[in-house]
């Protein structure tokens, strides 16, 4: 195992043969998705074109549909090895086929009745926060952990991170659950709450259910909430494989500052939610 990933969310380990099948699929879904992106430039183009001379009109807007579509998808550069991250959900065993005994039950204590009506679960790595354990030209704060080696951890948050979190906050029970070991996640929900209490509960490790090479897996069952009611925020799909219905896929992130995703999911989170301040 990787130093890194003795504390962080582990990379997933897949033989080359599943890699390489994974790389071809994501080939064609890269063409694919280059060839719609023209296409959706193409009509933002002509939609635009078409609108009254700048001087007579009020507004120079995008359809809805086109806007949001740029939003989420515009701005993906893909490199040469791409790997679709949903495509190694395919790599994750059925549910039926993982022993009894593997399932985690009562991860969370009952609801408070001040809590929110509704469970938003996030994940840290790459979600949230960016970590590295030799230290960058660029981070915003470092701390030390020991898991019967030391680490130095070099922490970078992402862009929006805490104002997502604080409005968030005012809608959802806020659940941190990571892949990571305990000590690392509990000082980055400690450092998200330094303020104001924003994380109500943190996971870890402990509390995925392992499906092997390497695959921790956030069942959501476990969690002892209303399934309707709650949605997990992830960069790797596989990880809620087994509720497909509940996740929000983000793009991973590492060190773009000028990145959005999180300020972006903010008003699609926040519909059809009362707020309870």
């Amino acid at each position: 195992m990787e130093k890194r990933d003795s504390i962080m969310t582990p990379a997933p380990r897949i033989s080359e043969a599943q890699r390489q099948s994974i790389r071809r699929r994501s080939s064609a879904i890269r063409e694919s998705d280059v060839h719609r992106r023209e296409t959706t430039q193409d009509a933002v183009a002509l939609e635009r074109l078409s609108k009254p001379h700048p001087d007579a009109a009020e507004t120079d807007t995008v359809p809805l549909s086109l806007e949001t579509d740029s939003v989420f998808t515009n701005d993906t550069d893909y490199e040469d090895d791409f790997i679709d991250p949903f495509l190694l959900m395919k790599e994750v065993p059925p549910y039926s086929s993982v022993p009894k005994s593997c399932f985690k039950h009562h991860l969370l204590p009952p609801k408070s009745s001040e809590a929110p009506s509704h469970t938003l679960v996030l994940d840290l790595d790459e979600t949230l926060v960016h970590c590295y354990l030799d230290k960058p030209s660029h981070y915003d704060i470092s701390f030390q952990i020991n898991d019967g080696e030391e680490y130095n951890v070099y922490l970078c948050f992402r862009p929006y991170v805490f104002y997502f979190l604080e409005s968030m906050s005012k809608y959802y029970e806020l659940v941190v659950f990571t892949a990571g070991i305990k000590p690392y996640a509990e000082v980055i929900c400690n450092l998200f709450n330094s303020d104001k209490k924003l994380i109500h509960h943190c996971l870890c490790r402990d509390d995925c259910l392992f499906v092997g090479n390497s695959m921790y897996i956030k069942d959501l069952k476990g969690l002892d909430r209303d399934l309707a009611k709650t949605v997990i925020l992830d960069n790797s799909p596989y990880t809620f494989a087994y509720n497909v219905d509940n996740g929000a896929p983000i793009d991973s992130w590492c060190d773009d500052k000028n990145d959005k995703k999180l300020y972006y999911y903010i008003p699609l989170l926040k519909r059809d939610r009362k707020s309870v301040v």
